[in-house]
């Protein structure tokens, strides 16, 4: 973590961008942005999840606090890291270049050139800012990683295998719609113990109108068997009060099998 502010940190980042290029003191606007993202690099980062949630909490030190470029990087970090832990999909990082591409990177470098500025200097300030985007995009990347361990770890410990990203079963069984809802806990007990007993029939389990009723602890096999097309044995409930994961053997569900 560094010892100096934010302000200072961005200060310092402009002033090495403008010494490797001059050109850059015309163009203020993506300066600020190129800035951001260099001195981005030198703060501390860390992530926590908050109580019945996917979403995390960020803190960052020096606070960037006021600085509306940098809270957008931050935003990205946390929007990213929400991702991970709440979709079927491989770990990723925030699209950092798109961001500093969206705020202008291309034209400035058609500016400055159509201007007469040497290329060699724009290559140098664009190789400090390459570097800051490669650090600060794998830093995004282990905090997401983190957080989904810390989630999985909370609130679907057998999962925990699953260090790439999670499958469509293991997202389901988070309930990501739940999330912030005082009645998450119960959801994902019910949700659980609909996938224990029926772990077979996983793609009909995700369905939006069984969903609802394993959701709301309603009788959930007449659903169940009118979307799988089967003759529907007795009737049995998802209530919040019933054990998940009571049977010495259950059955294996598709979560470990399969990512579709």
């Amino acid at each position: 973590m560094s010892a100096r502010s934010w302000t200072r940190l961005k200060a310092d980042a402009a002033a090495n961008l403008t010494a490797a290029c001059p050109g850059l003191k015309k163009q203020s606007q993506i300066l600020g942005a190129l800035s951001t993202v260099t001195a981005f690099k030198d703060v501390d980062v860390t992530i926590r999840t908050i109580a019945d949630r996917l979403d995390p909490e960020l803190r960052i030190s020096p606070s960037v606090a006021g600085d509306g470029l940098a809270q957008e990087l931050v935003d990205m970090i946390a929007q990213a890291a929400t991702d991970n832990a709440s979709t079927a999909d491989a770990l990723f990082a925030p699209a950092f270049g798109d961001w500093i591409e969206d705020r202008g990177f291309s034209d400035m470098c058609i500016a400055l050139l159509s201007g007469g500025a040497d290329w060699q200097t724009l290559k140098a300030a664009g190789s400090i800012v390459a570097r800051a985007v490669r650090d600060v995009s794998g830093r995004s990347l282990e905090l997401g990683r983190d957080h989904l361990q810390d989630i999985l770890t909370r609130d679907l410990p057998p999962a925990l295998f699953l260090q790439r990203g999670l499958n469509k079963v293991a997202a389901w069984l988070l309930a990501p719609e739940a999330s912030g809802q005082a009645d998450r806990p119960e959801i994902l007990k019910r949700r659980m113990q609909a996938m224990t007993l029926y772990g077979a029939v996983s793609g009909t389990l995700r369905d939006d109108d069984v969903t609802r009723v394993i959701d709301a602890g309603l009788p959930s096999r007449p659903s169940l068997w009118t979307g799988s097309g089967s003759v529907p044995p007795s009737s049995v409930r998802c209530a919040a009060a019933a054990p998940f994961g009571t049977r010495s053997k259950p059955r294996p569900t598709s979560m470990s099998r399969s990512r579709s």
